[in-house]
């Protein structure tokens, strides 16, 4: 088993190049960060388990720009991530295997206060501090063979998604 915490904070402007939105934008602060991960793993008979978690706290902060619209505003997010997973061995050769898990992102500066040209893609790109965190659901099944000579994985799933950040 794994359990572990840690927390740190940072300060830092993005670094673009001239004429990029970087010069448009906001200073950003952060992002502040402290999580929490917690793994177990086991067996019993046949069944093998694993799970785990991880909570995430995550706040940028922006200095005012006349540049950019007065709406910008600092954010601040809690990410939870979970995962559960089962295999079941119900020969030594075959097993059935079962997944479920959450994943959330915070939105990343750039995706909150982004305003204007993006210097590599030649794009324009228009932040949203308004974004709020995107959370991805996860189902898996999945079939496996292995013997000495070969291996076989059939595995269907099905991800949904809420809060998707698309590109900007």
């Amino acid at each position: 088993s794994c359990r572990k915490a840690a927390c740190g904070a940072g300060s830092h402007t993005p670094r673009f190049p001239p004429g990029c939105y970087g010069n448009a934008g906001p200073r950003v602060s952060g992002p502040a960060l402290c999580q929490g991960v917690w793994h177990e793993k086991n067996s019993v008979g046949a069944l093998d388990l694993e799970a785990g978690a991880r909570l995430e706290r995550v706040r940028v902060r922006a200095e005012a720009n006349p540049a950019l619209p007065a709406r910008v505003n600092d954010r601040s997010f809690t990410a939870q991530n979970f995962s559960a997973a089962a295999r079941w061995h119900w020969t030594p050769q075959w097993a059935i295997d079962l997944s479920l898990d959450q994943s959330q992102r915070a939105p990343a500066a750039e995706e909150l206060y982004a305003n204007g040209a993006h210097a590599a893609t030649r794009t324009i790109e228009i932040g949203d501090d308004r974004l709020q965190k995107e959370t991805a659901r996860r189902a898996e099944i999945g079939l496996r063979f292995h013997s000495e000579r070969t291996e076989f994985h059939l595995n269907t799933y099905q991800v949904n998604y809420t809060g998707f950040i698309h590109p900007t």
